[in-house]
């Protein structure tokens, strides 16, 4: 007897041949396109060449069963953060997904897409809707993913967090803890990680019940960080006393034991991307070979953070810190 296909009909099994995204949307739809208003989530396996729309989706149990299946040796959730729009979504999934594949890291990534601004400047817009994205995210993503593992043979969960994106991550972490269902499950991600992490650098201290979340539920938090990230600066000034952002400064001194930090700042200034449009220092992550072979040894959770071969020693004692080698 043939075993059955994951995939639930032959529409769905040729589009899935087709290299193609995985996309979980919670924008709004009007006349058949996303809005940069929060809406109910739409399940999209997006063609390669193509911008996420509406005409993507597919019911959410089909949807979850190819994830499921593509995921085998892992899944990495990729949380966008300001002026995401869907182009700029897809085209930062991909270019996670082309960097991951070539240091033969073998996992699915999968997009979060929340809505936001396309300009950089509707910060207390974009951060009300990040704290409704965050909710979001626990009942579209977080719980369907977890009901769905089975016990004893789980894949490893990744979350990769850009700017705003580590802020609603944090702010859906605390959520799931007051979820009826989730609090039944004992549930644990592997490794989290923060990339330009547009949260207050105090939140993440030892003991801050905003961040407790976050470590009672992953095996380590990773946070990426460039000194001369002045994208970060501008958030900061258009919201008055705002603290510094760890994703500029880095975590503080004292932290969660399992808590680690990369400073980037030599890298950025050492690279081909390097230049004046602030928005560089802000992502150039994604386009750096070495951050994406740092990431994928993170990601593999094998090599202790002292001693992976893309970092050096910072010198600081009060933390576990280091920096990402320059070449």
């Amino acid at each position: 007897m043939d075993e059955p296909s994951v995939f639930p009909d032959p529409v769905l099994k040729e589009r899935s041949l087709v290299k193609a995204s995985f996309v979980i949307s919670v924008r709004a739809v009007k006349n058949k396109l996303f809005l940069g208003e929060s809406g109910a989530p739409s399940y999209l396996l997006v063609p390669q060449g193509e911008v996420p729309a509406p005409a993507h989706a597919i019911d959410p149990e089909s949807w979850w069963a190819l994830v499921m299946a593509a995921a085998g040796s892992g899944l990495v959730l990729l949380v966008h953060g300001y002026a995401g729009s869907s182009e700029r979504v897809i085209q930062r999934h991909r270019k996670l997904e082309a960097g991951l594949t070539k240091f033969d890291h073998r996992g699915l990534v999968v997009s979060f897409d929340w809505p936001c601004d396309e300009t950089s400047l509707s910060f207390f817009e974009d951060r009300h809707r990040a704290k409704h994205a965050a909710l979001s995210l626990v009942s579209s993503s977080l719980l369907p993913l977890l009901l769905r593992l089975t016990p004893g043979g789980e894949i490893p969960i990744h979350v990769v967090a850009h700017s705003a994106g580590a802020y609603v991550v944090r702010e859906a972490f605390d959520d799931a803890d007051d979820h009826r269902e989730l609090r039944r499950l004992n549930w644990l991600i592997s490794q989290m990680i923060f990339v330009a992490a547009d949260v207050s650098r105090d939140s993440l201290t030892e003991g801050n019940p905003t961040s407790a979340s976050l470590c009672r539920h992953s095996v380590r938090l990773t946070n990426y960080y460039n000194a001369i990230d002045t994208a970060l600066d501008v958030t900061r000034t258009n919201r008055v006393g705002a603290a510094p952002r760890a994703g500029r400064v880095g975590l503080p001194r004292k932290v969660h034991e399992h808590l680690v930090d990369v400073d980037c700042t030599a890298r950025f200034g050492g690279s081909d991307i390097s230049g004046s449009d602030i928005t560089q220092a802000h992502s150039f992550y994604f386009s750096d070979e070495v951050w994406t072979k740092d990431l994928v040894l993170t990601l593999s959770g094998i090599i202790p953070p002292n001693l992976m071969p893309t970092r050096t020693a910072a010198g600081e004692q009060w933390a576990l810190r280091s920096a990402l080698k320059t070449g």
